[in-house]
């Protein structure tokens, strides 16, 4: 019969760093290198994000325009012209509105440019009255008109503050 402690000899049994090399090639073949793998899925999966991201990106803006463009010309025409005025009153107020100069003004400008403040108030005064009067969908023609009476001569009396040096560019 066979001993059991003389199965295996010292010159048959395998060494240390046998025994390692041989267990690593043995995990190798039965578990896949994980770490790897993930990576790779996970480089993948975030390209593919960032590419989803941009692109939805892309497409709210163009939803956001395409839907912005619809409502503005789904209003009437008088709407578009009121805001066209309330446009280029307020763009012109913030280029120009530097009333108060460096120059000392003579005694007859201070109260030709006291007077013109008082009437580009006055002027603001009736706009802003008509607008809180007015219902956002209200179109009616002499609500209109007169709006747009109000605009044209702030419009004026800003042109002629501008002539006459009341407003600097």
């Amino acid at each position: 019969m066979i001993d059991p402690n003389e199965f295996y000899g010292t010159p048959n049994s395998p060494s240390e760093h046998s025994k390692r090399k041989m267990w690593e090639s043995i995990e190798s073949g039965i578990i896949p290198p994980v770490h790897k793998r993930l990576f790779a899925l996970e480089r993948r999966s975030f390209l593919y994000g960032i590419a989803a991201a941009i692109i939805l990106g892309f497409t709210s803006i163009g939803i956001y325009v395409t839907v912005k463009n619809a409502i503005d010309y789904a209003q009437p025409s008088e709407v578009r012209i009121d805001r066209a005025y309330q446009s280029a009153i307020h763009e012109f107020e913030k280029v120009s509105l530097d009333i108060h100069s460096n120059a000392t003004p003579l005694p007859s400008d201070a109260e030709v440019r006291a007077s013109r403040q008082d009437q580009l108030r006055e002027l603001e005064t009736a706009i802003a009255q008509l607008r809180t009067d007015t219902r956002p969908g209200d179109l009616s023609p002499l609500k209109r008109t007169k709006l747009r009476e109000l605009y044209a001569m702030k419009l004026s009396l800003l042109q002629t503050m501008l002539e006459q040096g009341d407003l600097e560019l």
